[in-house]
């Protein structure tokens, strides 16, 4: 279980933090307030396990072996979890995630409009 930002309290499951985002965030099991894990630490994370995942690459590649690339997509699942265990819940209230859902959808619109006239 995860700490609460707002009650301090162990009320987010592993599974329930993985999902919580922005647009989407998880409440609290205890207190029933929102949080989230802000977008530049999930981002922050894939762009290393992708730096990760092409030198594993390359490393197999150079030595021609499965058994690395094997060991090595362990490796970056093993950090993958460990980085998002590590990573802090963001508070956050329902009037934001609102606001943040109709900015949303008027940007989908947006671009959904304008890719129709090129």
């Amino acid at each position: 279980m995860t700490t609460c930002p707002h009650c301090n309290s162990a009320g987010f499951s592993m599974l329930s933090k993985w999902a919580a985002r922005d647009l989407s965030p998880v409440a609290c099991s205890v207190c029933g307030e929102l949080a989230f894990i802000p977008t530049y630490r999930t981002s922050g994370i894939l762009v290393a396990v992708m730096l990760l995942l092409t030198a594993i690459a390359l490393a197999a590649v150079a030595t021609q072996s499965y058994l690395v690339g094997a060991l090595g997509l362990v490796g970056v699942l093993a950090f993958y979890i460990w980085r998002m265990r590590a990573a802090r819940l963001e508070r956050t209230w329902r009037p934001h995630t609102v606001v943040g859902a109709k900015a949303g959808l008027v940007v989908s619109a947006s671009a959904a409009l304008m890719s129709f006239f090129q």
